[in-house]
C-alpha cells in the first residue's frame, strides 16, 4: 500500500498569466488540486484576485497612462515576489500556513509599490493617480492595521523622495 505524497510540489504558472488576476485563480486552484482536503489560502481569492481585477477593470480607467503602467508592473512584481518564494524549499509548507502567506504577500506590498527598478515607479505618478490607486481598496480592508502600517510606510518613501527632489531643485538653482 501506497502512502500519499502529501507535500506535492507547487505547480508552475505559466508566464502568460503571470501580472494578470488569472494568477490568482491559478494559484487557488493549483493549491486545491493538490490538497483536496484542505481550505486554500484565502488571500488568493479574497484579495490578490478581488484587488488585481478592481486595479485592471476599475481603476486603470480612471488614472493617466503612466498610472495604467505602474498597475501592470505592479501586478507582475506581487506576483513574482510570491512566485520566489513559492520556489523556496519550504514552499508547500509555507503555503500550507494560511497567515503566513498572507503576511508575506502583504509584507511585499511596499516594495511592489514602489517599483523603484520598473519604468514607472510609484513617485513619478500624478497626485491624481495617488489618490485614484490608494482609494481603490475597499474601506474595510483600508483601515486595517498593515493596510495603514503599509500607507504610512509609503508616504514616508515619498516624502524623503520629493524632499531629495525640492532639495536637489534649491542646490541647482
Amino acid at each position: 500500500m501506497s502512502v500519499p505524497n502529501k507535500n506535492k510540489p507547487i505547480s508552475p504558472v505559466s508566464d502568460s498569466i503571470i501580472g494578470t488576476p488569472a494568477y490568482y485563480q491559478f494559484r487557488h486552484d493549483d493549491f486545491l488540486t493538490r490538497n483536496p482536503s484542505k481550505t486554500a489560502p484565502e488571500y488568493y481569492l479574497n484579495y490578490g484576485l478581488k484587488y488585481a481585477q478592481k486595479f485592471q477593470r476599475e481603476t486603470s480607467k480612471r488614472v493617466s497612462t503612466q498610472g495604467q503602467k505602474w498597475i501592470n508592473e505592479v501586478m507582475k512584481n506581487l506576483q513574482m515576489l510570491m512566485e520566489t518564494r513559492l520556489s523556496q524549499p519550504d514552499g508547500v509548507e509555507f503555503e500550507q500556513n494560511a497567515q503566513a502567506l498572507k503576511n508575506f504577500a502583504f509584507a511585499s506590498h511596499v516594495e511592489a509599490y514602489w517599483n523603484e527598478k520598473g519604468e514607472t515607479p510609484l513617485y513619478v505618478l500624478p497626485i491624481s493617480d495617488l489618490f485614484r490607486i490608494l482609494f481603490t481598496p475597499d474601506f474595510s480592508d483600508l483601515i486595517t492595521a498593515k493596510s495603514i502600517s503599509q500607507i504610512e510606510m509609503i508616504m514616508r518613501k515619498l516624502g524623503r523622495y520629493r524632499m531629495t527632489q525640492f532639495g536637489n531643485r534649491i542646490k541647482s538653482s
